[in-house]
């Protein structure tokens, strides 16, 4: 597991090249999204799993409909998602001010974060270190063609100055050679 920390609003370095793209589409009330700031943290929305937001009060069967609940924009990112996205309110980023932010971990071993309301990329890191590449599927055929981050990252927001983020990242490392045999010297 690798602990990535916030510092000044990024996890790391953003990684210049892109594998093929993956549309992620979110569904986000437009009218609410001003309102909004119930963070989402872990995979379903809490440690017990249950997907509840006990503190929802703006979403009504009467107001989510197809004239005021829809699609925002859609994001690029570099591979299939399979982890749940998540959501902190009001992040302080140095010199993008405090945006709510949604982060997107990919199978290509990336994190993203995005501006929630506009869907502006605010940063992105690959967890793939030195000489490392995604792993194959493994004759997996529910993930392929690689895996990467598959598992909902964790956001503790109260871990050091600025918050971590614990995410799960699977590479594959070269086999190195080795030299077997015999020497003869004459």
């Amino acid at each position: 597991m690798r602990q990535m920390t916030q510092a000044g609003g990024a996890f790391g370095e953003s990684s210049p090249s892109l594998c093929a793209i993956t549309r992620v589409v979110l569904l986000i009330c437009l009218f609410a999204l001003p309102l909004w700031g119930q963070d989402v943290l872990t995979y379903h929305n809490d440690n017990a799993r249950t997907g509840q937001n006990l503190d929802e009060t703006t979403l009504t069967p009467a107001n989510v409909n197809s004239s005021q609940f829809g699609k925002l924009f859609q994001l690029s990112v570099d591979g299939k998602v399979d982890a749940q996205p998540l959501y902190a309110s009001s992040v302080a980023i140095p010199g993008q001010g405090t945006p709510n932010v949604l982060y997107v971990a990919t199978e290509n071993d990336s994190v993203y974060a995005f501006n929630a309301s506009n869907g502006a990329q605010l940063w992105q890191v690959s967890l793939i270190g030195q000489g490392e590449t995604t792993s194959d599927n493994h004759g997996c055929t529910q993930i392929t063609p690689e895996i990467g981050i598959t598992s909902t990252p964790v956001i503790d927001r109260t871990s050091g100055p600025d918050g971590a983020i614990y995410v799960v990242a699977m590479t594959k490392t070269p086999l190195r050679p080795t030299i077997s045999g015999s020497m003869r010297w004459t």
